[in-house]
């Protein structure tokens, strides 16, 4: 198999990102962007090229939040965190995903709390703008709608060997996930989100392959 240059790579993403109605950034809004760093030259076929999926849960912690990416070149998902939206960006960029799933609890009516008064008030608020900036950064980088409800990304999965089984499914390996840690559930709503990003871009290559385009 011959090695795959960057624009031979840059290329085949515009290609794939077509057939779903989506292109790239242009080169002049790209120059306006933080600097990406070199991509690896690939040595392996077409279709092994578009294959990172990232799922991202914007729930705002001490450490920041986290990103969950999946790689189907290795078949592995890594857990990222971002300690705020400056390394969310760089992340993109560094990972270049085809589709980009963020939970945006924006895109569902608000459930205000009252005894958790001005304090909790204020953290709702925190996290709204959190996923909204998230949401409307990955547009950027994503071929699919990248903003999803709470409600329609579903329930939560808390159960630890109900997960690795999901994994295990999907044929995922895991990189810096362990299940017993504190922010376990942080990376699970991430890795499920990015599972989701992936289903839905299968989806939409389906249907532009029925229609002929």
């Amino acid at each position: 198999m011959s090695s795959w240059t960057q624009a031979d790579i840059d290329a085949y993403h515009a290609r794939r990102l077509a057939q779903v109605g989506h292109a790239k950034p242009t080169a002049s809004k790209a120059a306006t962007k933080p600097r990406q760093k070199a991509k690896p030259k690939f040595s392996a076929q077409p279709d092994a090229i578009v294959t990172t999926f990232v799922g991202v849960d914007p729930a705002l912690r001490k450490g920041g939040f986290w990103a969950a990416i999946i790689c189907r070149v290795e078949n592995t998902i890594t857990f990222k965190t971002c300690k705020d939206l400056g390394e969310y960006v760089h992340l993109l960029h560094d990972v270049n995903p085809i589709a980009v799933l963020v939970e945006n609890s924006n895109l569902q009516k608000p459930m205000f709390d009252k005894r958790a008064g001005i304090g909790g008030a204020i953290a709702v608020g925190k996290n709204m703008g959190i996923s909204q900036a998230a949401t409307d950064i990955a547009r950027h980088f994503s071929s699919i709608e990248p903003g999803i409800s709470p409600k329609q990304k579903g329930a939560k999965v808390t159960n630890v060997a109900t997960f690795d089984a999901i994994l295990r499914a999907n044929n995922l390996r895991p990189i810096n996930y362990k299940g017993g840690e504190t922010n376990a559930q942080d990376k699970r709503d991430a890795a499920m989100l990015a599972l989701r990003a992936e289903q839905i871009y299968n989806i939409l290559l389906r249907i532009s392959a029925l229609r002929g385009e």
